[in-house]
């Protein structure tokens, strides 16, 4: 481990963040660094994205793919990210997310993906839920989903025995879309 003292923390926190900034178009991205004491052990670093309220549009993709780049993030927040992006451009988008969860390089542990309004355009990233090894934390709200979206994170979650929190009201599911979830919890 290298130890730092508070100053130099301050001073590489903020050299990482200009150069995320520079990278991603920032308007509306913030990083923040957590590390657990002083001193600082580079693999054991983690970082937080949060990108709220961005009017990217396709760009969205791209900053994802970039995201999948750095190895270090561990959480994302992509809170409200895709309401002003065109209907055109969310499966392009999409994609570029079930991508991002698939690599196995990646360890995101935490992805919030709440108030997005997606509706069945989420249905692919909840199907490849079942082969991420990784995410521990999903937050889901305000995708209106549906019953066939719980139909699907109930197949994902079959598989999936890392997910430990999924955070997922406001999604249009019915008492039968509970139902299979349920049934998949007690089979996993």
């Amino acid at each position: 481990a290298i130890n730092w003292d508070n100053k130099v923390l301050m001073f590489l926190n903020l050299v990482f963040m200009v150069y995320v900034f520079y990278k991603v178009w920032t308007l509306g991205i913030t990083v923040s660094f957590y590390s657990s004491n002083s001193s600082l052990d580079l693999k054991k670093y983690k970082s937080v994205l949060k990108i709220y309220l961005l009017d990217l549009d396709s760009e969205m993709a791209s900053v994802l793919t970039a995201i999948g780049k750095n190895p270090s993030i561990r959480s994302l927040y992509l809170i409200k990210s895709f309401q002003g992006v065109k209907l055109k451009h969310i499966p392009t988008i999409m994609d570029a997310l079930v991508n991002l969860i698939q690599k196995d390089d990646f360890m995101l542990t935490e992805l919030y993906l709440s108030e997005n309004k997606l509706k069945t355009d989420i249905h692919n990233f909840i199907n490849a839920l079942g082969s991420n090894q990784h995410l521990q934390v999903l937050d889901i709200t305000g995708n209106l989903m549906g019953d066939i979206g719980a139909r699907l994170l109930a197949k994902a979650l079959q598989i999936n025995n890392k997910l430990k929190t999924i955070i997922m009201d406001r999604n249009m599911i019915t008492l039968q879309g509970y139902s299979d979830i349920v049934y998949a919890l007690e089979n996993n």
